[in-house]
């Protein structure tokens, strides 16, 4: 194999582009350098990508058949490869100065193998924190073989999650064990199964399952001498320090896969992470191939020899690529990605990850988040998370769609928009999880009038028996404004939305307020649509259908049916607003204390919104019975994809150049239960009031639902419930 000092970030991609100069070869990065690129730029060889979301990005370039060239990490690579096609080939690898991890199992002598002899035995864990990427598949490998001799872990006679089931599984099994840190990332929970299966701490000293290990792998062998254990997860390299003592040789052993054992000469791996992966689209291997090996060498032998260079555009290009000196590339025989890595490291699936028969239905709307959702599936394999999740596809590929499908058992959750949360209500759904949207993306809720209104109001109540435009029946504004009014003793405190509603406007046009897919009862429908037109001028009718063809849809159309003075006021949310300027001197904001703002427009302070809602939430059956487990994959993938800062996976951001595919791209993580985030907070608890009053038939007073809501949020602060 060929040889070249070489470090690189996690994706680097290079194109073909052809000018008066010739070849123009692009560096993808997601680290944009905008200095050092447009130095590299100047030789007129090379030149940076912009805008490139992520690795997983720059190999679906390439799996298009596009001219690319991109290095990935190890688990970029084990994602990929069951989900691209033979398009997609390996030309060589990168290994860094210190090799990728190589796990083993240590076993403490007289043992003649068997994993079924190790029952009762004391088990050294190295915990879940490490300073590399080491997935839970990884460190739970050991674990799910002991978990699966007992065929019968899953029948136990209580409502408990997958999680728990394992974890009583291995509780059962091992007579005491160390699993140290968090073992899952609800708090409450976690306390409560640590307090539960304690003999899973009690091999961790006095500190129990708190012990902060900071060697992780050394320290779980330390388990084994200092504290009597039997058996330890580690790492090749470490367990091979740890047999340079005669005194460990003599008494521990390596625990094969098959479970047979081998001494300390001859080592037993369990899973060994890949090294970076140079890949490439089938026809640009051999130019790649010969770019690596023949114009990168001067670049690098300059590094190896000078280190830094003193050269502006040597620099440039030492920055971008994050080039080191003791990084090694090997050329490889061109290889398709899925056999390449297929030949290191086991790739999860789903038949063979499914555990107590459960799997939860994610609902997709389109071919592009379908797309996404296979991917996510497929991370959440890689990672260990349970439980494992399919993607199903809704028939008519729209939001009421997949809610349909989670109301007829067809699905189990989907992420809905903020303007179908009391629609999802009424299917007989419930949030289980809400984003913590990005400011820039929330739904401030505002009441607006005609700037040049001879006779405006001058309170909310004023509002009675004038005509109206709403956005969209049964949508965000509808009811912000009726939880608003209602709250305000405005409106009749009654939990027949559709009825106070149609009794409290005039003549309007709310968007499929004569839909009976969204189950409001008791609306006027024709009072409701009375004042909506079609946007074809040659067609007279009313049009109240919720879609283009409406004159007055969304909160556009609203403005404009204000503007064309069908409607006396308008509801609308002020971040959908486009082709309106924010000062427009057209409109006036009616506040929510009932005082007209002092300037023209919509640029008000937030006291002078209904209310300010976060982007929507995920949606689940009220009454299902995975809501547990859905909770606990919602917190451990909002954890892997989204907090952790070396993820390979982002489930939050843009996918194959599509935005807002499962989430918004707004959402920075989610949030469970009772938050001090006010815009969540608003949605949650207008939502629990709806919710409350469709299940006793009887309104909640205000003073009680507020006086709930401040309750919870208090005891889930206390406790830390948080991801």
């Amino acid at each position: 194999m060929k040889s070249i000092a070489i470090s690189f970030i996690c994706c680097m991609v290079l194109w073909p582009y052809v000018n008066s100069y010739g070849v123009i070869y692009k560096i993808c990065t997601e680290k944009y350098d905008r200095d050092a690129c447009q130095q590299i730029a100047r030789d007129q060889q090379y030149a940076c990508a912009e805008d490139i979301g992520s690795a997983v990005d720059c190999i679906l370039n390439i799996d298009q058949g596009l001219p690319q060239f991109s290095i990935i990490k190890p688990e970029e690579a084990l994602l990929a490869a069951p989900l691209v096609s033979s398009t997609v080939v390996v030309v060589g690898e990168v290994a860094s100065e210190h090799p990728a991890y190589e796990t083993a199992i240590i076993v403490r002598k007289p043992f003649d193998g068997g994993f079924e002899n190790l029952r009762g035995k004391r088990f050294c864990h190295p915990g879940f924190r490490h300073n590399e990427l080491v997935t839970k598949f990884v460190l739970g490998e050991f674990e799910s073989k002991i978990i699966s001799l007992n065929s019968s872990y899953c029948d136990i006679g209580e409502n408990a999650t997958v999680f728990e089931k394992r974890i009583r599984a291995l509780s059962n099994f091992f007579g005491t064990a160390c699993r140290p840190g968090t073992w899952t990332e609800s708090e409450a929970l976690d306390i409560q199964l640590k307090t539960k299966y304690s003999n899973l701490c009690e091999l961790c000293g006095t500190e129990g399952c708190n012990i902060n290990y900071q060697v992780p792998f050394n320290e779980s062998l330390s388990c084994l001498t200092d504290r009597a254990g039997d058996i330890a997860l580690t790492t090749l390299n470490d367990a091979a320090l740890f047999f340079n003592s005669s005194t460990n040789a003599e008494n521990f052993l390596y625990l094969c896969t098959d479970g047979t054992v081998s001494d300390s000469t001859t080592p037993c791996l369990w899973t060994k992470q890949l090294n970076r992966l140079i890949i490439t689209d089938s026809t640009s291997a051999d130019a790649v191939k010969s770019f690596i090996g023949d114009k990168l060498s001067t670049h690098l032998a300059a590094f190896s020899t000078m280190g830094a260079s003193s050269d502006v555009y040597l620099a440039s290009l030492q920055k971008v690529l994050d080039l080191a000196q003791t990084d090694k590339i090997q050329l490889s025989t061109v290889t398709p990605l899925s056999v390449y890595v297929q030949a290191g490291r086991s790739i999860p699936t789903v038949n063979e990850t499914v555990q107590c028969g459960l799997v939860v239905r994610w609902c997709t709307l389109t071919n592009e988040e379908q797309q996404k959702c296979k991917w996510l599936q497929q991370a959440a394999l890689n990672a260990g998370i349970q439980p494992v999740i399919e993607c199903i596809q809704t028939a008519d590929k729209d939001t009421l769609s997949c809610l349909n499908d989670i109301k007829e058992d067809r699905a189990d959750i989907t992420f809905t928009d903020v303007n179908y949360g009391y629609i999802a209500l009424k299917k007989g759904l419930t949030v289980v999880a809400y984003p913590e949207t990005d400011t820039r993306q929330l739904s401030s809720i505002l009441v607006v009038i005609r700037a040049d209104a001879t006779d405006p109001p001058k309170s909310l109540s004023d509002l009675k028996g004038k005509r109206s435009c709403f956005p969209e029946y049964g949508g965000k504004e509808w009811l912000s404004f009726i939880h608003t009014l209602r709250d305000k003793k405005i409106l009749e405190n009654s939990c027949d939305y559709g009825k106070i509603f149609s009794v409290f406007v005039d003549s309007s046009c709310v968007p499929s307020a004569n839909s009976n897919d969204y189950e409001i009862e008791n609306a006027d429908q024709s009072k409701l649509c009375a004042q909506c037109i079609p946007i074809v001028n040659t067609l007279t009718h009313a049009y109240c259908n919720a879609d283009k063809g409406n004159k007055y849809y969304r909160s556009n159309g609203a403005l404009k049916c204000l503007e064309d003075q069908a409607a006396e006021y308008a509801v609308i949310t002020k971040n959908d607003v486009t082709g309106y300027e924010t000062t427009s001197s057209q409109f006036r904001v009616l506040a929510k204390n009932g005082t007209l703002a002092e300037y023209t427009g919509f640029d008000v302070d937030e006291g002078a919104a209904l209310t300010i809602l976060t982007a929507g939430g995920v949606v689940a059956k009220a009454d299902s019975l995975k809501k547990d487990d859905i909770v606990v994959f919602l917190r451990a993938i909002e954890l892997e994809f989204g907090q952790r800062l070396d993820k390979f996976f982002k489930v939050f951001e843009r996918f194959n150049n599509t935005n807002d595919l499962l989430f918004p791209d707004s959402t920075p993580g989610l949030t469970f239960g009772g938050t001090s985030i006010k815009y969540v907070d608003n949605f949650r608890t207008m939502l629990e009031y709806s919710e409350k009053c469709m299940s006793d038939g009887i309104p909640p007073s205000s003073a009680s639902s507020a006086m709930f809501s401040t309750v919870l949020i208090f005891i889930v602060a206390f406790i830390t419930v948080r991801l």
